[in-house]
């Protein structure tokens, strides 16, 4: 009997193991200076020993490489457009980041996923996306956090056409469109598409013929609610047709 609850711990303790994975499409945002155990004092990285004296080394030079700033003990890069919701040595899952378990067959504590105010939550990748114009232009003054996650896997079209129409394909936008609302971004623009058709897999949608659309420019193209979250990602892009 022991021994298959021995067993049965290293099985549970293996499959958290097989899930411990980062989250996809985050880029790497903030590093440590120096190696665990050592402190950067502005020049040098150094460690204290437990007889008194103390160990250093030269960082690589230049410290932090261009586009980042040191930060106390961590290069940070100045324009993170994307990063993980959950910490570093957490996992992501629907919505959740856990924590590794402590001890063989250990409990894993758990607790929801949300970006810093302003920062989209893809739902679907466990990452958050900067509103930053130079990142993907957002709807001026929201702030995002995406409440029932609506996926955006598509365009049925090779292009948007100004004055014809676009079919988002997609899962879970539900049978009807309520309050929500189907926009067209980026180029510091947001353009209201309105909507012909609405199912559960397949959005149509209207481009509006205005100036403001560039032909040959990317946009993305999104779902809000009546309250200007965002209830979809904004990473599926599409061009307007030339």
């Amino acid at each position: 009997m022991r021994r298959l609850r021995r067993l049965g711990s290293w099985i549970l303790t293996a499959a958290a193991l097989l899930l411990w994975m980062p989250s996809a499409g985050a880029e790497e945002c903030k590093k440590r200076i120096c190696r665990s155990n050592y402190s950067f004092d502005g020049t040098y990285c150094e460690a204290e020993s437990g007889f008194g004296w103390r160990s250093h080394y030269r960082p690589a030079s230049p410290v932090c490489p261009d586009g980042w700033d040191i930060s106390g003990q961590s290069c940070v890069k100045k324009l993170c457009c994307e990063k993980a919701a959950c910490r570093s040595g957490e996992t992501y899952r629907d919505g959740f980041c856990y924590k590794p378990p402590s001890g063989i067959g250990g409990y894993m504590s758990h607790y929801e996923a949300r970006c810093e105010p302003g920062w989209a939550f893809n739902r679907s990748r466990g990452t958050c996306r900067n509103p930053d114009p130079d990142c993907a232009p957002f709807t001026p003054g929201v702030v995002v956090q995406a409440m029932a996650f609506f996926e955006i896997t598509g365009y049925a079209e090779r292009c948007a056409r100004k004055g014809g129409s676009v079919t988002i394909q997609g899962n879970r936008f539900g049978a009807v469109q309520g309050p929500n609302r189907v926009l067209l971004g980026g180029h510091g623009i947001s353009v209201l598409l309105p909507v012909t058709l609405w199912s559960p897999t397949r959005i149509t949608v209207t481009i509006p013929d205005v100036p403001r659309i560039v032909e040959g420019r990317i946009y993305y193209i999104g779902i809000q609610n009546d309250e200007n979250q965002w209830l979809s990602g904004i990473d599926k892009s599409i061009a307007v047709c030339q």
